[in-house]
């Protein structure tokens, strides 16, 4: 937890948007960013949450307002952001994006060069009060904001960590979770013996299918670790996996057997259907 604000974690920002994280915050960050790599130029991506096009636009404001280019990879998943910095010999790369939390989150994952990751003690918590105080040097100029469409160079890359000629076609179930991974996956559908059932498959931001299907009949609903409903004989918890690329259901009765495996069918038929 940081020193100044309680969002700031061991790896990485996550905080309730615009209560605890608001633009004029990731202006900050942003400046501060800069001031702690030294940087001239970073990658900046987002994900798909509706909060993410403004906080995305006012921390590369920050960037360039510090000093650096940005290179704008815009809505991506998180590993194309560290790619980018790599491939692309950056000084780092900031991702907006709150990994699995619900949508009323946002947050932030940074590298430095080489893609290497910024945790709680190497550097994280120095970015963190310099943009508490706003503690900026005057820059020697102001940076510029460019796009970079690198999908097809990352995709390269993932290919060449395999030998696409000797795998054999198969059919296989993706589920990004209406998250970037899609925009991916599609591509490498294109070129690998691939058949892909899709579930969740297009990037949405309002993240509420589930939720919109079965409000007016729960009791409760949260949003603390994923999608939990509540229907006081029957419950499911809907949430992406912390260490794998899944989706995880759990469902849950008071002992009914017969309710447990109508419940678990109904839910992943509209899984299945999105």
């Amino acid at each position: 937890m940081g020193n100044h604000y309680p969002f700031f974690k061991a790896y990485d920002v996550r905080a309730r948007v615009p209560d605890e994280l608001d633009a004029e915050l990731a202006y900050r960050i942003g400046r501060a960013f800069v001031v702690e790599l030294g940087a001239q130029r970073v990658a900046v991506g987002r994900d798909m949450r509706l909060s993410s096009p403004e906080l995305a636009d006012a921390l590369i404001a920050g960037i360039t307002d510090g000093g650096a280019d940005v290179l704008d990879v815009g809505l991506c998943g998180t590993e194309e952001v560290y790619s980018a910095t790599f491939s692309q010999e950056a000084d780092g790369g900031v991702m907006v994006t709150a990994s699995h939390n619900p949508k009323d989150y946002n947050g932030l994952k940074f590298v430095r060069e080489q893609a290497r990751p910024i945790s709680a003690d190497t550097g994280l918590f120095d970015i963190e009060a310099r943009a508490y105080h706003a503690d900026f040097p005057k820059p020697s100029r102001t940076g510029t904001r460019q796009p970079l469409d690198q999908r097809a160079d990352y995709i390269d890359f993932l290919l060449g960590q395999i030998k696409p000629e000797s795998m054999k076609p198969l059919t296989i179930v993706a589920n990004p979770g209406n998250g970037g991974a899609g925009l991916v996956v599609q591509e490498l559908e294109k070129r690998l013996p691939l058949k892909i059932k899709r579930m969740q498959f297009e990037p949405d931001g309002e993240l509420t299918d589930l939720e919109n299907a079965y409000r007016d009949a729960a009791e409760s609903v949260e949003h603390v670790d994923g999608l939990s409903m509540n229907f006081g004989n029957w419950r499911f918890n809907l949430r992406m996996s912390n260490t794998e690329p899944v989706v995880r259901l759990n469902v849950e009765t008071r002992g009914d057997q017969s309710l447990l495996k109508d419940k678990a069918d109904e839910l992943l038929r509209r899984i299945d259907a999105h």
